[in-house]
């Protein structure tokens, strides 16, 4: 059974996700396929003792050796705006279902705490 988060806020994130991905970005369908290989290249290099440069230098020169110098700085840059709109997807979903998910009149919250102040006449004046 999933939690009602990931029905909320995982559904959501796949289907933005998906649509994101078919928007017409610079790219975007290199990066995306890409990413996960890197993502692979780094788990294999860091279990074998291998530091982040031998990695690159391996991924580079298996999946794209013709690129230069500025082709893999350029790629690697792509990356990081990849991740980057993927976090803000996820949080701004993740915001907007706050309600949904959490419980906003209860025990905990403010309104909560200041009824329990006048009922325990601890209010000032």
């Amino acid at each position: 059974m999933t939690s009602k988060y990931e029905q909320i806020v995982g559904a959501r994130y796949h289907i933005y996700n998906s649509l994101f991905l078919n928007l017409p970005f610079q790219e975007i369908s290199r990066t995306g396929t890409l990413l996960p290989l890197l993502h692979h290249y780094c788990e294999e290099g860091f279990e074998k003792g291998e530091s982040a440069t031998e990695i690159l230098h391996q991924f580079f020169s298996d999946l794209s050796p013709q690129a230069t110098i500025e082709e893999q700085f350029n790629l690697l840059f792509k990356f990081i705006q990849y991740v980057e709109r993927q976090v803000a997807l996820f949080d701004s979903i993740e915001d907007s279902a706050f309600e949904q998910i959490n419980e906003t009149s209860g025990k905990g919250t403010t309104t909560s705490l200041l009824l329990r102040t006048k009922f325990d006449r601890k209010q000032k004046s």
